[in-house]
């Protein structure tokens, strides 16, 4: 058998057998002690793997599994060979000798060649394992050779070659010559590739233009880190053999007669290649563009009258109304749309169906009905609305598509209006309650019931269908005690209406009750809206105004080690209401759409047993407050009593969010965690869908109407943000007003011509618009050195982005801000989401374990780019902390931003100054964690592998002066970042920080007396979102 330790290439006689007597036996004995001579060739074998061969099989030839194919040289030319043996290293032997075996070597060799291919049938998954080849050659000698094995699958298929076809130019966009995803303007090439093997993962696809055999251009599908042009394969399933790359040479190269070499990677390592000659291409070739509809914008001739909420039978009760004047008369109007300054649209089609039919989920997702009333013939129209919520002072826009296709647009400013009148009125009747009265049927009866204190039990959730105030006095308890063999509940209090309010009781369990099973994403909760499962007049209730004030809930204890706390509160079909000074113990309490006022609240968290992946969640966000909640442990005590990962949540998307004054300690991701989910965000955004990438098709109306390429993701609507991610006015955004088709839209402000005259290259999602992080206190701490959770992670799609004030004590990042891979459009990591208009300014990040991040997110598999920008911030009067309080070692960086594997430091834009490190006199300056740019443009200046130089400021008894001295951190370079003051203004600089607008939680603070400041640095004009 094989062994490890044979490396070296021996070669022996094998004597034929010889009786005694024999007339050769004497000479043979006589050859026996001689050495073989030197001029004997090394014998070499080489691993070629399965590249498509079917030459060995089994007893009957080829049996459609592709080969091992392995090369042998240093034969002798003049010795044919008489066997061959191949062994694998512990198993498996193959020879030449046997051909009606299935473990058989097939050897194909040129008469005189010192060269021969081997085929042998893989009997195994082969990973690498060593082989050995013996050669016998025809006059006896024998030989072997030793060689590392590779990849080997004896499942694997053979598959017809591949081969690739020259399709032309499509009139299509899909890609430009760059590594910067979407399209240009300009018509992509197509070549089909056919023998693909089936059900093969394939890497990339990558495309070359030969010259003399050699490269001269490349694009590439994939991550592409090597940044070339970019390319997108595509085929229809995994198991299809054929396939198609789409690719933009570029208006510079024409590939008409040039020859291309396509080659596929395979997820496993394996390679196919094929060569064709390119067919006619025009370089120049731009993809048609369609007419866009004629459009007035902001029509003079029509006038829009706001008349209040008069309310419209058709609209419903509360509906508002609008008049317009001056119309074209005689005409037609096809379809209307209304929108607000988020995302709110409300819509008509002339065919008279609704463009919604559930109108709580229109609330949720900010969706409504128009209706059209008057004589288009004399130009007078009125339109219908009901509003989600007060309107005064907010623009609306409106768009009419009329019979003849022209497109006309006027805006207005609505008055104030009370969505409560559109919700059924709550009965003026009242009753007060005591313990054993019938609660279910008082709350059918009164719009208001009162309980007395003391405990009411119910053996069934509480139904509440229609408008009705319940509330409490002190010591009033509903105890739900469900039956033994109850149905699976979904709700402990469930809500089937709007105008609904909760008020200054306790929710307890007497045991757990048998909760559903989640349906369509709807988790069972202690309150909670419609769901799937109920009957469909209530789920389509109109829900708003929903109110939970002064509860003490307590969710259901655990019934099994590390179940999931059953949530508190999860409000999914409700459009609008108010959670405030509630006493949470349990689990998630989530809300959807808006407006919400989540405040004032106290979140003990799950019990003993049990976890939650947060306190608040909100989805799809639009003007929430989360204003001054505390979530902590019970009784003083240093960490919450199960697992509870999250302070808060927000998905989706958010429109004028603020989340101001909360406290979160004793929370977070921890080492010992048994469960090790993917949670380890204090307060996490995530908005990673995209809709649209790639270069504008065309501007119109001064830059007001943008024309897009086919979206790659759903289709672009009012209140999404534009990006513009190069050109002048990179790093800014647009809000769209009115979507006037898949591919044409209004913008709140026009976009500028790039020098050459050509639309900027920008992107189209909706994300987080103007969420404010302001004055809250991250307290992690009491985990020490044991904590994994990051304090505020900021990712996915932002637009105005404000984050001051805030303090992060403990845990392992104080802050990521992460321009993210998206979703939605193409495969995963297609591209980054824009953050733009960041501003950070004044917070304290204090003994964190590792780096805070400015960043884009590369992992594995995201694609390369390069030529845009993707984060734009400004980083201002901010203090980085470390105390001898902390644990563990001190982290190398404070700060890291840009990325080390992005291809073009322009991607992330940086304005920074004011920001300082501060160290106990204990901690030695050598010690100093850093600011790390790894790639990024900082206040006007790229900058690479560097080092930001930030004032040190040493901390000393308190008693004592701080001394501020500027460290330059060993790194490749350093950049100073805060340019100094004029000299005779040194002395007169402030001896304290900037107060903080919540000083009651800085009382610890010292005072600091920075004596110098640090040496010139980056000036440059802020940046252009900043500005906004």
């Amino acid at each position: 058998m094989l062994h490890r330790s044979m490396r070296r290439v021996r070669a022996t006689r094998v004597s034929p057998v010889m009786t005694p007597g024999h007339p050769g036996l004497a000479a043979t004995r006589l050859l026996e002690p001689r050495q073989l001579l030197s001029a004997t060739p090394l014998l070499q074998g080489q691993w070629v793997g399965q590249v498509g061969d079917d030459r060995a099989g089994g007893p009957h030839g080829p049996n459609g599994v592709e080969d091992i194919r392995l090369t042998v040289s240093g034969l002798r030319p003049d010795q044919p060979l008489d066997r061959v043996e191949v062994a694998g290293y512990g198993y498996g032997r193959w020879t030449s000798d046997t051909p009606l075996s299935e473990w058989r070597v097939v050897v194909e060799r040129l008469e005189g060649s010192d060269q021969a291919t081997l085929f042998i049938d893989p009997r195994f998954v082969e990973t690498g394992r060593e082989f050995q080849i013996v050669v016998v050659e025809a006059d006896g000698l024998r030989r072997e050779a030793f060689l590392p094995g590779g990849w080997a699958d004896p499942h694997r298929a053979v598959q017809p070659g591949l081969s690739a076809v020259w399709l032309g130019q499509a009139a299509e966009d899909r890609v430009g010559p760059t590594a910067a995803p979407g399209p240009n303007g300009q018509l992509d090439v197509l070549i089909g590739l056919r023998g693909l093997p089936s059900r093969l993962p394939i890497d990339l696809v990558r495309v070359e233009r030969l010259v003399g055999g050699v490269a001269a251009e490349t694009w590439e599908s994939g991550p592409n880190p090597s940044g070339v042009g970019r390319a997108e394969w595509s085929r229809d399933e995994p198991a299809a053999t054929e396939g198609l790359i789409r690719f933009d040479p570029g208006p510079a190269v024409g590939l008409t007669g040039s020859e291309l070499r396509v080659t596929v990677v395979f997820a496993n390592g394996a390679r196919q290649t094929a060569y064709l000659i390119a067919g006619p291409h025009d370089p120049n070739a731009t993809v048609p563009l369609d007419p866009v509809p004629p459009l007035v914008w902001n029509d003079p001739a029509i006038r829009a009258i706001w008349r209040g909420q008069t309310g419209s039978t058709q609209a419903g009760p509360g509906s508002a109304r609008v008049d317009l004047r001056g119309l074209p008369r005689g005409r037609t109007v096809l379809s209307a749309t209304l929108t607000d300054d988020s995302r709110a649209r409300w819509r008509y089609t002339a065919s008279g169906l609704p463009f919604v039919d559930v109108d709580s989920s229109n609330l949720v997702m900010a969706e409504g009905n128009l209706v059209l009333a008057g004589n288009p013939n004399l130009g007078l129209l009125s339109i219908f609305f009901q509003p989600d919520r007060d309107l005064a002072g907010v623009p609306l826009n409106l768009m009419l598509t009329l019979d003849d296709g022209s497109i006309r647009t006027a805006r207005l400013t609505a008055g104030a209006t009370n969505p409560l009148l559109t919700l059924p009125a709550r009965s003026p009747a009242s009753t007060t309650a005591r313990p054993g009265d019938p609660l279910q049927t008082l709350v059918d009866r009164f719009g208001t019931v009162r309980l007395q204190a003391g405990t009411y039990v119910l053996n069934s959730p509480l139904i509440l269908s229609k408008p009705v105030r319940l509330v409490g006095q002190p010591g009033t308890t509903l105890l739900f005690q469900p039956p033994p063999h109850a149905d699976p509940w979904s709700a402990a209090i469930k809500i089937h209406s709007g105008n609904v309010t909760l008020e200054s009781f306790a929710v307890r369990f007497a045991g757990s009750p048998r909760w559903g099973v989640p349906r369509q994403g709807v988790e069972p909760a202690v309150i909670a809206d419609s769901d799937a499962a109920d009957p469909i007049p209530l789920f389509h209730q109109r829900k708003l105004a929903v109110t939970l004030r002064g509860l003490d809930l307590q969710g259901p204890s655990p019934v099994t080690a590390n179940q999931e706390a059953v949530w508190l509160v999860r409000l999914s079909r409700t459009g609008s209401g108010v959670i405030e000074s509630n006493r949470f113990q349990g689990g998630l309490v989530s809300v959807e759409g808006g407006p919400w006022r989540i405040a004032d609240n106290l979140h003990f968290g799950p019990f003993a047993g049990s976890w939650s992946h947060g306190a608040f969640a909100v989805r799809y966000g639009r003007f929430v407050e989360v204003l001054n909640n505390r979530v902590e442990p019970p009784g003083g005590r240093k960490r919450i009593e199960g697992q509870l990962y999250r302070f808060a949540v927000m998905t989706q998307s958010g429109h004028h969010i603020r989340v101001v004054g909360n406290v979160a300690q004793g929370l977070g991701k921890r080492n010992d965690d048994p469960l090790d989910l993917n949670a380890p965000e204090i307060l996490l955004t995530e908005a990673y869908r995209l809709k649209f990438e790639g270069k504008a098709v065309a501007l119109f109306e001064g830059g007001r109407v943008l024309r897009i390429g086919e979206p790659q993701g759903d289709a672009p609507r009012a209140g999404d943000a534009v990006a513009i991610l190069d050109g002048p006015q990179a790093g800014s955004w647009r809000r769209v007003l009115q979507a006037l088709d898949r591919r044409t839209l209004l913008l709140d402000e026009p976009i500028a011509l790039d020098h050459a005259g050509q639309p900027p290259a920008l992107s189209v999602a909706s994300g987080f618009l103007d969420l404010t992080i302001q004055g809250n206190t991250i307290d992690l701490t009491s985990h020490g050195e044991a904590s994994r959770a990051d304090s505020l992670v900021l990712a996915g799609h932002h637009f105005g982005l404000t984050i001051t004030d805030n303090i992060i004590r403990g845990g392992r990042r104080g802050l990521r801000l992460l321009s993210s891979p998206t979703e939605g459009a193409g495969p995963w990591g297609w591209s980054f989401t824009p953050i733009f208009g960041a501003r950070i300014t004044g917070n304290r990040i204090e003994d964190a374990q590792a780096a805070s991040e400015l960043i884009l997110q590369r992992r594995y598999g995201c694609f390369g780019t390069r030529d845009r920008r993707y984060l734009d911030a400004e980083l201002r009067d901010n203090l980085f902390v470390f105390t001898p309080a902390r644990t563990g070692p001190l982290p190398t960086w404070a700060l890291v931003i840009g990325s080390a594997q992005a291809l073009d430091p322009g991607e992330v834009h940086l304005v920074e100054t004011g920001n300082r490190l501060h160290l106990t006199s204990a901690i030695p300056v050598a010690s100093t964690p850093g600011v790390r740019v790894a790639k990024a443009t900082i206040n006007g200046r790229v900058e690479r592998d560097a080092t930001l130089n930030w004032p040190l400021l040493r901390l000393t008894p308190p008693s004592s002066e701080i001394a501020t001295q500027t460290v330059a951190l060993s790194s490749p370079t350093a950049v100073s970042s805060t340019p100094p003051p004029p000299q005779n203004q040194i002395q007169s600089r402030s001896e304290s920080p900037r107060p903080s607008k919540h000083p009651s939680r800085l009382d610890a603070r010292p005072r600091l007396r920075p004596l110098l400041r640090a040496p010139r640095g980056l000036g440059s004009p802020r940046s252009r979102q900043a500005r906004r």
